[in-house]
């Protein structure tokens, strides 16, 4: 199993927060919030990690390397986007699969989602092949709305087209009773 983490981005919404720092390396309860990723992936065995980087990336790099480094088989593969500020996640995504072997499960993590550990483990061990973890949608969310129907997502609106049903395939979720909830492709 390999983790992909989306690191890319100037977290705009975190401003100013983000002048000066990445957003992945906000403290959060007192820790980094890419350290927590980190650790949870760790604390589930997953140790094969592509972290594809853009803001500050020198900064995002250097700490991954010299906090994780002791840590015996792990293995931290970066792939720069230097287009983040025109490009997203999907186009960082793209990035990861042109650098890296896909050889078993993924797990796809943006990296300003704090979650719970238990999260990690739950979705690895789903018998599920395919999960998205979400969250109720609440008013002021911003990002991608599902609708769900009994186990499946049956419909995925991005930001642009919340206003217009838009299919894109559907995906089996586990029981889930809310009808609209903000998505996080996970495995």
């Amino acid at each position: 199993m390999k983790a992909i983490i989306l690191a890319a981005g100037y977290g705009d919404r975190m401003k100013p927060l983000t002048n000066n720092a990445h957003k992945t390396m906000l403290k959060i309860d007192g820790q980094l919030i890419i350290a927590r990723i980190i650790k949870s992936l760790i604390e589930n065995n997953v140790l094969k990690m592509v972290i594809v980087t853009g803001y500050r990336a020198d900064d995002l790099v250097d700490y991954i390397n010299k906090k994780f480094c002791d840590i015996e088989n792990i293995a931290f593969e970066f792939v720069h986007n230097a287009r983040y500020r025109e490009t997203n996640n999907i186009y960082s995504l793209a990035m990861a699969f042109d650098h890296t072997e896909i050889d078993g499960d993924i797990l796809l993590i943006e990296s300003d989602i704090i979650y719970d550990n238990q999260v990690i483990r739950r979705a690895i061990e789903t018998s599920y092949d395919n999960i998205a973890l979400i969250s109720r949608y609440k008013a002021g969310m911003e990002g991608t709305v599902v609708k769900i129907s009994g186990d499946l997502i049956t419909e995925v609106i991005p930001p642009h087209l919340q206003y217009a049903l838009f299919r894109i395939f559907q995906i089996p979720v586990g029981r889930l009773r809310s009808p609209h909830r903000k998505g996080l492709f996970l495995k």
